[in-house]
């Protein structure tokens, strides 16, 4: 019996002295993710800011079901990861219909004396893809290789490419495969091409980026409900949080939607108190009622016309009071006596 009591004593004492986060709980059914909330989450890694980046984030109740962030700060300087632990980021973008996420490039090199080489690529999570509108390239460096890189399945051929060993010293090495927007996952096969004489793949690299970016860039969503209506029907997993935020289904023919913030507000659409302030066109003004912009009262044209008038009459003042005085001055030389 003591030795029961003993034990509960030291649970006791364990739980007091664990800190408890903050409990992100229901309103009207609705998840309160809010800036109190994730008070308590990492708010800097390195040189990326992370004070308004839900839903990502590090730690526990900081992040949405699969945009966890992992922060390695054995390194100089820090690194942030991707929930994967193993794709690091080098940007993102937040608060748009069109969110992305900048990572670093894959890059495979065949072992010494390979006369086959084989990599593969997936997305690290069902939120990400390569991004839609910009898709990606492999670019194949070194004399004499062959490559070719398939799709979701080992038959469906995404493309192709092969590189010559011409003889003049200035020539590039290279091909090109274009991967289209959307892929989640590739696979890539190169071997010495049969025409060039090439008996291994030794300095042959294989790199896959977005254009002319220095990395790969993933588009990413809320893939919890494949679109808008469906999402909006389940307010305790619908990720647009903030009053003043909208749905957007993702253009493509794939699962998921993204919120972002409506009107003329700017911020985080999904933090419930994410989306602030009115951000209007000059000449105008905010309606706190609505949260509208409405014209200034005075149109900038008008004051432009009214400054021209102004400006016009004063001249024209100026113009009659000099006429005058030349006429005055006119008629009384007339009146002098002639000498």
């Amino acid at each position: 019996m003591h030795y029961h009591f003993k034990i509960l004593v030291l649970l006791k004492i364990l739980q007091s002295a664990t800190p408890t986060l903050p409990q992100i709980i229901l309103a009207d059914n609705k998840p309160l993710i809010s800036s109190a909330t994730l008070s308590h989450c990492p708010s800097k890694c390195g040189d990326f800011d992370l004070t308004d980046v839900y839903p990502f984030g590090i730690g526990e109740g900081c992040f949405r079901p699969g945009f966890e962030l992992i922060y390695n700060n054995q390194t100089e300087p820090p690194e942030l990861f991707l929930g994967d632990g193993s794709t690091k980021i080098v940007d993102f973008s937040m608060h748009s219909a069109h969110n992305y996420v900048l990572v670093d490039s894959p890059v495979y090199i065949p072992p010494q004396g390979a006369i086959f080489y084989n990599g593969s690529w997936k997305v690290p999570g069902q939120s990400f893809t390569i991004d839609y509108d910009r898709g990606a390239s492999f670019t194949i460096s070194g004399c004499g290789v062959q490559a070719f890189v398939f799709g979701d399945y080992p038959n469906a051929l995404i493309g192709s490419c092969a590189t010559d060993c011409a003889t003049n010293e200035h020539y590039v090495y290279e091909c090109y495969i274009s991967i289209p927007g959307g892929t989640k996952d590739f696979h890539l096969e190169m071997t010495p091409s049969e025409t060039q004489n090439r008996s291994n793949m030794d300095n042959v690299r294989a790199v896959i980026g977005t254009n002319d970016n220095p990395g790969l860039v993933l588009s990413w969503r809320i893939t919890d409900r494949p679109t808008c209506k469906e999402a909006e029907q389940d307010q305790a997993t619908y990720a647009c949080l903030s009053a003043h935020s909208e749905c957007e289904d993702v253009a493509q023919e794939i699962y998921g939607y993204s919120c972002y913030c409506s009107g003329h507000y700017a911020g985080n659409p999904y933090n419930t108190d994410g989306c602030q302030g009115i951000v209007c066109m000059p000449g105008e003004k905010a309606d706190p009622k609505d949260g509208k912009c409405i014209k200034n009262g005075k149109s900038p044209l008008l004051g432009i016309l009214i400054g021209v008038g102004s400006c016009s009459a004063t001249l024209l003042f100026v113009f009659l009071c000099t006429t005058c005085c030349q006429q005055i001055e006119k008629i009384k030389s007339n009146k002098d006596p002639q000498h």
